[in-house]
């Protein structure tokens, strides 16, 4: 009973008043106000964005890249490399919207840090990954984005309170305010790139094709 409460007492802690759990929220001189819970962890930067590839089999390496997206996200469109009249044009992966993997998801690899995974348990979050294979040389360069959207609701979800409220002031013959209804499209805000997926994305394609820079 009292490894219930002591739950119930980190989670409270969890989901109560904190600031933003956004990565630019301190300052240099420490948080702007109020004291974080969660403290976003130091992304290094090990691999360039883009990078430099230079497989021997180009076959191979778009089969590579696409296996390593799809552990991550469903794949809405793919465009490989051309040769066009003598002019090479680029290659593109474009994915659909993913909601950010939870700690009750551990199957799920997309939320790469504890960060990441705690934001997207306390938040809607959802990415969305464009990746440009650029022919350059003799290989490619590949850039890698990721893009975070936080969903912007009217009000909490288990909120107790009616959509419509009035003016105390008003009369209801003279209200006016229209009903919210039901079932609107949702709106994302752009909150900016998960470089720590990026990150891992080129990594891991570093480990499968062992390039040979150019």
């Amino acid at each position: 009973m009292l490894g219930i409460a002591r739950f119930f007492f980190v989670l409270v802690l969890l989901c109560g008043c904190h600031g933003p759990l956004t990565p630019g929220y301190y300052g240099d001189d420490g948080p702007i106000e109020g004291d974080f819970l969660v403290v976003p962890e130091e992304e290094l930067v090990e691999f360039p964005n883009p990078s430099a590839f230079a497989p021997m089999n180009g076959e191979a390496f778009w089969t590579e890249l696409i296996d390593i997206t799809s552990d991550y996200f469903r794949i809405a469109r793919e465009q490989r490399v051309q040769n066009v009249g003598g002019q090479w044009l680029e290659g593109e992966i474009l994915t659909y919207p993913q909601t950010g993997a939870t700690f009750l998801e551990p199957w799920r690899w997309d939320s790469v840090t504890q960060y990441e995974r705690t934001l997207a348990t306390l938040q809607s979050i959802r990415r969305t990954a464009r990746i440009r294979i650029i022919p350059q040389g003799n290989g490619y360069l590949v850039d890698v984005q990721v893009l975070k959207d936080l969903e912007d609701v009217a009000r909490p979800e288990r909120d107790i309170t009616g959509v419509a409220s009035f003016r105390f002031g008003e009369t209801v013959s003279q209200s006016s305010e229209r009903i919210a209804q039901p079932g609107e499209p949702a709106c994302w805000i752009p909150i900016g790139r998960d470089t720590a997926l990026e990150q891992e994305i080129l990594g891991r394609l570093y480990e499968r094709m062992n390039p040979t820079p150019f």
